[in-house]
């Protein structure tokens, strides 16, 4: 089984809900912060999907991005061996 990865660019201050409204999701996605610019005060998130989760998160994802997600930057699937920080377990989605 794949992690979907998706990327998206948010406002800074807006980081922190985005990452508690999906982490509440036990098990389903983790949000990693890959970099800030403070001069535009724009972040770039990571949001990693466990298996079978992708269509839960991202109707998510879309309802945020209308006030909270500036811009879906990139979609992708990592391989199960690939390592990451992230650690989504097999347990399946609700």
């Amino acid at each position: 089984m794949n992690t979907s990865v998706f990327q998206y660019q948010v406002d800074r201050p807006r980081i922190s809900f985005v990452k508690f409204i999906l982490e509440a999701y036990d098990n389903m996605a983790v949000v990693s912060t890959l970099m800030t610019d403070s001069e535009s005060g724009k972040a770039l998130i990571r949001v990693a999907v466990a298996p079978g989760c992708e269509a839960l998160i991202k109707e998510i994802l879309n309802d945020l991005g209308a006030v909270y997600l500036t811009a879906d930057i990139k979609s992708s699937i990592l391989p199960p061996d690939s390592h990451t920080n992230d650690t989504l377990t097999d347990l399946p989605c609700p």
